[in-house]
């Protein structure tokens, strides 16, 4: 309609209202783009805090594995120093006591740590799109922390596979000792082999390997602890956020 009045407009040579009909086109573009870029702009933010809450969502769920891997770092730093002090000490150091402690000092389980919400986030580019810069802060160094710990724990479980293991079995009546966890008792034979805890107590190898582990589980340990912390203060910020 707006055209046919302008091309009347021309034919009387009415230029007055040609123009104020070119104006009136002109307004009604710029108002037609910008409702467009509003709604493109507020469906852009909704995406934004889906994806936020998702990943939100995914953090809070991974607190019980994250206790439980706390746990399992725990329970291998205590059983590596309970092994070597009851090693140092001295004394009868029956088999029945010496085995469990062994097999849950070696035992690995790896972090293999993924938050698909947050993957989804860097593959679409997300995080750039988040207004609030604590936040943007926050996970830049909540995904350096989850990477840091990952490489780690793949560090741990290389050295525990390629170092701890060897000398244990080759400092170790392991067969005998194996035994004594569930998972593989049905799967393992008494060594015959006698149990000579004397010739443990003098095995350097054995005793630097469990050193080594008591170390590195400790690390590991303290990295988690952080880790937690910043996930926790994590979703503390996607609640307060502005996305």
């Amino acid at each position: 309609m707006i055209l046919r009045r302008i091309k009347a407009h021309v034919e009387k040579e009415n230029w007055f209202a040609v123009g104020i009909d070119f104006c009136i086109v002109v307004v009604g573009v710029f108002i037609g783009l910008q409702v467009a870029n509003w709604n493109e702009a507020r469906s852009e933010n909704q995406r934004v805090a889906t994806q936020l809450a998702s990943f939100q969502t995914e953090l809070i769920l991974a607190r019980d594995d994250l206790a439980a891997m706390q746990a399992y770092y725990q329970d291998r730093i205590e059983s590596v120093a309970t092994l070597r002090h009851r090693l140092e000490q001295g004394g009868d150091f029956p088999a029945d006591e010496f085995n469990p402690l062994v097999v849950s000092a070696i035992r690995g389980d790896g972090l293999n740590m993924a938050f698909r919400s947050y993957e989804e986030i860097t593959t679409t580019g997300t995080i750039s799109k988040v207004a609030d810069a604590r936040l943007r802060d926050l996970l830049h160094e909540w995904d350096t922390q989850l990477t840091f710990i990952n490489n780690s724990d793949m560090r741990l479980e290389d050295g525990r596979a390629n170092l701890i293991i060897p000398a244990v079995l080759q400092g170790t009546i392991f067969g005998n000792a194996l035994q004594t966890d569930e998972r593989y008792a049905d799967l393992t034979v008494a060594e015959r082999f006698e149990f000579d805890i004397e010739e443990i107590r003098t095995n350097r190898a054995l005793d630097g390997a469990l050193a080594i582990r008591h170390l590195q589980a400790k690390q590991q340990l303290n990295s988690l602890d952080d880790f937690i912390n910043i996930t926790e203060a994590l979703i503390i910020a996607l609640s307060d956020g502005d996305a």
